[in-house]
């Protein structure tokens, strides 16, 4: 899978502003990351609640939490997923940091 040097996303920029469709780089994955080719997206409630919180993490956000894509890079220390791996994720309310879907070496 060839990677591109760039992609599309949509941001919000500023509380309760327009979602704005931009091209960014692409940055490879660090140690312990992955990168993940989005192939299908749904939006949600929690998505919507973006546009007016910062979800404690300030502006510019880009809104998404329920992906299904395949693995494209796996950075260094990642022993769980390959390239090629079909991986998705949905909004669970965070991180407990103990269950299996909040570890590290989940799945």
């Amino acid at each position: 899978m060839g990677l591109r040097a760039s992609y599309k996303q949509a941001t919000f920029k500023a509380l309760g502003g327009n979602l704005v469709r931009e091209e960014v780089p692409l940055g490879l994955p660090g140690d312990g990351e992955l990168l993940v080719k989005v192939e299908a997206y749904g939006s949600c409630h929690t998505d919507s609640n973006a546009l007016y919180t910062t979800f404690d993490g300030g502006f510019p956000i880009v809104p998404g939490c329920e992906i299904i894509g395949t693995m494209a890079v796996v950075g260094d220390d990642v022993k769980s997923w390959k390239i090629g791996d079909c991986i998705r994720g949905g909004y669970h309310g965070g991180h407990c940091k103990t269950c299996d879907m909040c570890s590290p070496n989940w799945p």
